[in-house]
């Protein structure tokens, strides 16, 4: 294992090399040191955010293509509070979302991304980045990666987005379901991403984007400001651009807009964002959601799925930190702290957990 007073020096190294001239040889190498500890995943992403943040370090990339181990010695690095990769994952989520604010939302969803298992180095390396490159994910399942401009990318469950890398632009469409961007700060090429008529433009920023079952769309800005805006329908698959007069969202902000309706800004409460964007760490959060919708996003991912057998209970209030892929743990806290009792399965829906009120009748279905 890597002596830890070496990592830091090691994560500089690497980041420089990937700001020049690259090579399928040198992404490699690169994948390669990532997965070989998982400190060093933690230790790249601190730099590599303090990097997108801070301009000046740029200017001190070396021009000859040889690298200065001590080179991030000479500027301060901002404490970017990334949680300890020894540390418990579920802990670490716990005692992160407590503290959260913008800057360290978008630090500790990159910390994330890098130190769960499964990280992906995408590149396309051909001279101009054109060509569509696909993710999708099943029902229960999620996608991490790190794209070749050093965005980071997470597909929550039941979802697919496609990415084209270009010399002008970075384009993605999400086509279904959700995905959570942290968007390398490159000025000169703006990072878009369409979801049905919405349009998002991005520079810097980390933000969420979902399509619900009714076609609307929902974006959430955890740091930094994006533009929005809308396509005309049949605009097809051209690359659209925004008005210097598109709305803008930032941090602690909503956006959301119907299959054919305007594009409806909101100020959030505190801590907001942070809870609807759990599912990063694994987990949904409720605070103060009905039942039905509760039962509802518990549903998106798992085949196994929660039904609301009394209507009486359905506008209950519920809240509460869960594991996504684990209903039965819902299932039984309803049970414990809010007056719901499981059902008997009837026939045939052994894949079903019934929910009704306390002294409702607990005879099996036919």
């Amino acid at each position: 294992m890597t002596d830890a007073n070496d990592i830091p020096e090691d994560a500089a190294a690497w980041l420089i090399r990937l700001e020049g001239q690259t090579t399928p040889q040198l992404w490699d190498d690169f994948q390669a040191w990532l997965e070989a500890d998982k400190r060093h995943e933690a230790a790249f992403i601190r730099l590599r955010t303090a990097w997108t943040h801070c301009d000046r370090f740029k200017l001190l990339r070396p021009t000859d293509g040889r690298v200065d181990q001590n080179l991030l010695a000479q500027v301060p690095i901002v404490d970017t509070d990334v949680p300890d990769p020894e540390s418990d994952t579920a802990a670490a989520a716990e005692a992160a979302l407590d503290r959260i604010d913008r800057r360290r939302w978008l630090l500790f969803v990159g910390a994330t991304a890098a130190a769960t298992a499964g990280v992906g180095m995408l590149g396309w390396l051909s001279a101009e980045h054109r060509r569509w490159t696909y993710f999708e994910t099943d029902v229960g399942g999620n996608k991490r990666a790190v794209l070749a401009d050093r965005s980071l990318v997470l597909l929550n469950t039941d979802s697919r987005l496609r990415v084209r890398l270009a010399n002008a632009r970075r384009d993605s469409e999400l086509i279904r379901g959700e995905a959570f961007f942290t968007v390398a700060h490159e000025k000169s090429r703006p990072f878009y991403v369409k979801a049905g008529r919405t349009l998002v433009c991005a520079i810097g920023t980390a933000f969420s984007v979902r399509i619900h079952e009714d076609r609307s769309v929902e974006v959430l800005v955890a740091s930094g400001r994006v533009a929005m805006g809308t396509t005309e329908p049949g605009s097809g698959s051209g690359s659209p651009v925004l008005p210097d007069s598109a709305p803008q969202a930032g941090p602690d902000e909503s956006a959301t807009a119907g299959p054919a309706g305007p594009l409806l800004i909101r100020q959030q409460p505190p801590g907001y964002v942070a809870r609807k964007l759990a599912w990063t760490m694994g987990n949904i959060s409720f605070d103060g959601e009905t039942l039905t919708e509760a039962v509802s996003e518990f549903n998106r991912y798992n085949r196994r799925h929660l039904a609301i057998a009394d209507p009486a209970i359905a506008q209950m209030k519920v809240g509460g930190s869960f594991e996504a892929d684990d209903p039965e743990s819902f299932a039984a806290t309803l049970e414990k702290h809010f007056g719901v009792q499981r059902m008997p399965a009837g026939r045939g829906d052994n894949d079903v957990i019934r929910l009704g009120s306390i002294g409702q009748r607990t005879t099996p279905r036919p």
